[in-house]
């Protein structure tokens, strides 16, 4: 497998705040130095040095660089399928560091081969609620509001501090994603995908798609069935 297409060593200042950002190919960072909160489709996590952050594919988030050191990364833009979005430790850094300076799809091998499991997330109601709209995007904000006993103007304002956009937009986006995974991983009829995950009509699937991928479900599905198509690779 070479998965790596391109690697950047990244260098962000103390106390930078990256607004939520979303990228189109699926990317794993490897923290050197520093530490930051991420808040993303998967949660939020604190990153430390040997972190390794997988991103899948259209996956967003923002970023809080600790206030007391710059944080520096090694990030690797992949070609290959899209990993899980996911936290882990990579158990032999400056092994993985060392083989990027002179073959990029070798480092990121050995990274992806070499990272454990790293503990879950923070923990607050921010990420409690987050954690609610992922399992079931199909309720709406103010369902779980009620059930965690949480006031509107308490999940307006504290909830696009943790994450950086609302909970209506979290869950719209959470939503979304689901639906594409089902597009392009499954034979499941693009109307049948948008009854599955509660889209109120097609034309809503279809924008919630565009506005996550550039493209429409129809897209989607006809890159799918081109690859499925493909002769296997041994």
């Amino acid at each position: 497998m070479r998965p790596a297409i391109s690697s950047a060593a990244e260098k962000l200042p103390a106390g930078a705040v990256l607004p939520r950002h979303q990228h189109a190919r699926p990317y794993v960072t490897l923290v050197l130095r520093g530490s930051y909160v991420e808040a993303g489709d998967q949660g939020r996590f604190r990153v430390e040095p040997g972190d390794v952050l997988s991103h899948e594919v259209f996956s967003s988030h923002a970023n809080w660089i600790d206030q007391r050191r710059d944080v520096q990364t090694l990030n690797f833009e992949l070609s290959a399928a899209s990993p899980i979005d996911s936290v882990g430790f990579a158990t032999d850094v400056d092994t993985v560091v060392r083989i990027a300076k002179s073959d990029l799809a070798a480092a990121a091998t050995t990274l992806l081969q070499t990272v454990t499991p790293k503990a879950a997330s923070l923990s607050d109601w921010p990420e409690i609620l987050a954690k609610a709209i992922r399992d079931d995007p199909s309720r709406p904000v103010s369902y779980w509001c009620r059930t965690f006993g949480l006031a509107a103007g308490t999940v307006s304002r504290g909830f696009k501090r943790a994450f950086g956009v609302s909970a209506a937009q979290y869950r719209a986006t959470a939503r979304a994603r689901n639906a594409y995974r089902a597009l392009v991983h499954s034979d499941i009829a693009l109307v049948d995908i948008a009854e599955q995950f509660n889209f109120s009509d097609q034309a809503h699937f279809t924008r919630s798609i565009r506005a996550l991928t550039g493209a429409p479900p129809g897209y989607w599905r006809g890159v799918k069935n081109l690859q499925d198509r493909k002769p296997s690779r041994n």
